[in-house]
């Protein structure tokens, strides 16, 4: 009774593809892997000399990855753990989101498969980074903002500064999160809690836990800040607004478009999505803030795509409860599931590497510039 009690819950989907989505990940590393990848060398090296801030990222990430080593050690294993764990909470998260937003077992579904397959999220995952911890944030912060927005209680944005705090201790693309809240705020009813100590006491909370990277930062003479102005100067100069565009659509699965656009679709247009606007704004806002840079990698904005997919979930549920539009369910799950797999090889190292020449490397190096066979 009390198994066919889970199965019957609608939270079962969501576990199941929070599963689906490690157990790929750890039997890709436990069985076959083409070695550390150049950046885990720094990680590892960073773990080794702890420190408040690093000229390229804060500090969080290293932390964890110390704490990772002393209790599980060194071993490629070992130190793809956390990502192939991260990559299932995010999948179980938006699972929850898709819930809040009232979706039922066909939303859960699609976005189910958008994340547990999405080439990036694998990829992403399916080694150390900081980018890991980057997604884990913004879709915990995605969530509580939701929370927030529905339940209309300010007592959320304690929790939520905290997760903003964290996010920004690891990775400072939280600020662009942050800025996007705070514009949702001032066009919604909410602002009205800006004459109230909650948002400020929220701010800093976020303040206090970012603090260490800004003390090394005034220590260092600003050298964070003056890596970002050459990277984006000389090493990402060549990036231009269409690869920016180009390369997200590539990168999240060019058949899941239909689910990021209808998530746009359900958050400014859908009377059912009107309480989750403040979703589709910070969406669009970090998209504007990139496109604007003008040198942004379409990376910048993938930790935004779980809670997109998620309300783009929900609207194709809506549009699929139509007579004449019933099909569009089966049909964009199955070209998601199916793309999902035939794009495996090009996020995570599933193919031997004589495989891999032969049929993914030119494709997977558009797709995936950073990976390379260099570290195979």
């Amino acid at each position: 009774m009390g198994k066919k009690a889970f199965w019957r819950n609608e939270l079962a989907i969501p576990i199941g593809f929070a599963l689906l989505a490690v157990l790929i990940l750890l039997l890709t590393n436990a069985l076959d892997s083409y070695g550390i990848f150049r950046d885990e060398y720094y990680f590892l090296a960073c773990s080794r000399h702890l420190a408040l801030g690093y000229v390229d990222q804060p500090p969080l990430s290293i932390y964890l990855l110390a704490l990772n080593r002393l209790f599980f050690g060194d071993s490629l294993f070992a130190i793809r753990l956390l990502p192939a764990l991260i990559a299932g909470l995010i999948v179980f998260l938006t699972g929850l989101i898709v819930k809040r937003m009232g979706g039922g077992k066909s939303a859960l579904v699609m976005a189910g498969l958008a994340t547990s397959l999405g080439p990036f999220l694998l990829g992403q995952n399916s080694h150390y980074s900081i980018n890991s911890w980057s997604g884990l944030f913004w879709i915990l912060a995605a969530y509580l903002t939701i929370v927030f927005f529905k339940t209309e209680n300010p007592k959320i944005l304690l929790p939520l500064g905290l997760v903003i705090g964290l996010g920004l201790l690891n990775k400072i693309d939280m600020l662009w999160f942050a800025f996007g809240l705070i514009i949702a705020i001032l066009l919604s009813k909410q602002r009205r809690l800006l004459a109230t100590r909650w948002p400020y006491l929220a701010a800093l909370v976020a303040l206090i836990l970012f603090l260490p990277f800004i003390i090394w930062n005034l220590q260092n003479h600003f050298a964070h800040l003056e890596f970002m102005a050459n990277a984006s100067r000389l090493k990402y100069g060549s990036i231009r607004r269409f690869d920016f565009i180009g390369g997200i659509i590539l990168e999240h699965n060019p058949f899941a478009l239909p689910l990021w656009l209808g998530g746009v679709y359900f958050c400014f247009i859908s009377k059912a999505g009107r309480a989750f606007r403040a979703l589709g704004i910070i969406f669009l806002t970090v998209f504007a803030i990139l496109l604007v840079n003008g040198h942004s990698k379409a990376e910048y904005l993938s930790a935004a795509f779980p809670m997109i997919f998620a309300s783009g979930s929900v609207q194709m549920e809506i549009f699929s409860a139509k007579r004449s539009l019933r099909w569009l369910k089966y049909a964009l799950s199955a070209a998601v599931a199916l793309s999902g797999l035939v794009f495996l090889p090009l996020a995570i190292p599933v193919l031997r590497v004589p495989a891999y020449h032969l049929r993914g490397q030119t494709y997977s190096l558009r797709i995936f510039p950073e990976r390379n066979l260099r570290n195979a």
